[in-house]
């Protein structure tokens, strides 16, 4: 979750939330492995490394999703 939060900054940039993101899925993989993914830092093929949805996946999507700009609306409620 905090490594979530960290990729939220926006002091973290460009450059820090693909190293922040690898970290990620190395302590998911450490933790708990069940799901084989394919870590791509611009392009490249990093590591092929075994995460957990809930320790690796879930917080760097949430990190993602709450580094979008602000005018990006994530969902559309109907009136």
């Amino acid at each position: 979750m905090v490594a979530g939060l960290l990729l939220s900054l926006p002091a973290a940039g460009a450059l820090l939330r693909p190293l922040l993101l690898v970290w990620v899925l190395v302590a998911g993989a450490l933790l708990r492995p069940s799901l084989l993914v394919w870590v791509l830092v611009e392009g490249w093929v990093v590591a092929d490394l075994r995460v957990s949805l809930l320790t690796g996946l879930l917080p760097a999507v949430a990190g993602l999703l709450l580094s979008l700009p602000a005018d990006v609306s994530v969902l559309r409620v109907r009136d």
